[in-house]
């Protein structure tokens, strides 16, 4: 009789169990605890053909390892093109949103400007991602690459150590050294992006790489942050298993934000984008015929830019 009971207990158990199993999973307010966790996505529509097509994102054979070289620049060579290249490689500042609710001031960013000069127009362009949510844009006009002075590290207390730190302060202690920029331009597909000011000064700009028509002895890299002189990299495709940054070409020059890959004449073959999520002293490029084509994209006019209906 007692075991008769037990059994019994357990099956009513079982049931109960299941009966408040269910009723938690499929409870209103659960789901709508879930359907929250989902309310930040946003809802993008992108023409396929706004999209890279796999001959822009294709390494170029005249930038790949087993290219022929021609004859190699001589060292006078070089140094005039580094006199020929500093004045169109600037420093462009962005200050960044608080990361979370604990940061109350936001991030200041520093990175790479390249004057280009396409289509009978020079442009100051840059790497898209670090630059088309920020909350200001700014040129430092006194920064170049032959008189750049980076910023050094300071050993600091914990007690001396001030967490009020507004990156705009840098900026409003010398205005009228930094000039406001706005993003005209950004191609998020490409990660190409355009800005520009009012009654700002272009230099000459650097001309495009004709990878269809010229082949490149050497590819040198040029970052203020990393010296004044030109850095001889290489350009290589993705490996076989990295499909998700499959559009970026790669390079052992460690500049990023916009630092550009040149040619030993001084025309522009590609910019840099992201470090390599993985490798070390490897970074992300923007491939050269998806750089032009962004560019050419940006000369059109707005109405041949819309979707036609």
């Amino acid at each position: 009789m007692t075991s008769n009971i037990i059994k019994c207990s357990k099956k009513d158990l079982m049931i109960a169990v299941t009966l408040i199993l269910s009723i938690f999973i499929f409870s209103p307010s659960i789901q709508a605890q879930k359907t929250l966790k989902f309310e930040s996505i946003k809802e993008q529509r992108i023409r396929v053909a706004d999209l890279p097509n796999a001959v822009e994102s294709a390494i170029p054979s005249q930038l790949s390892r087993d290219a022929a070289l021609p004859r190699l620049p001589k060292f006078e060579t070089l140094k005039k093109t580094q006199k020929l290249v500093f004045p169109n490689i600037v420093e462009i500042l962005a200050v960044q949103k608080p990361i979370g609710s604990l940061q109350r001031n936001g991030i200041l960013v520093r990175g790479h400007g390249v004057w280009i000069k396409h289509n009978d127009g020079v442009h100051l362009v840059t790497a898209g991602h670090w630059v088309e949510n920020a909350e200001s844009i700014f040129l430092d006009t006194e920064a170049r690459p032959d008189n750049f002075n980076p910023l050094h590290a300071k050993k600091e207390s914990f007690e001396k150590r001030k967490y009020d730190r507004d990156p705009m302060k840098i900026i409003k202690k010398d205005p009228k050294r930094f000039l406001k920029l706005e993003l005209t331009f950004n191609d998020k597909n490409r990660n190409v992006a355009i800005l520009n000011a009012e009654n700002i000064k272009k230099p000459k700009g650097l001309p495009l790489f004709d990878i269809e028509n010229e082949l490149a002895s050497r590819i040198y890299g040029l970052s203020p942050y990393l010296g004044d002189v030109l850095v001889e990299a290489l350009v290589f495709p993705p490996g076989e298993k990295e499909i998700y940054i499959g559009y970026y070409l790669q390079t052992n020059f460690a500049g990023i934000l916009g630092a550009p890959l040149l040619s030993s004449s001084g025309k522009l073959i590609a910019l840099t984008a992201y470090p390599h999520p993985t490798k070390k002293q490897t970074s992300l490029v923007i491939p050269p015929v998806a750089l032009r084509v962004a560019l050419e994209k940006a000369n059109k006019s707005p109405d041949d830019l819309e979707p036609k209906k």
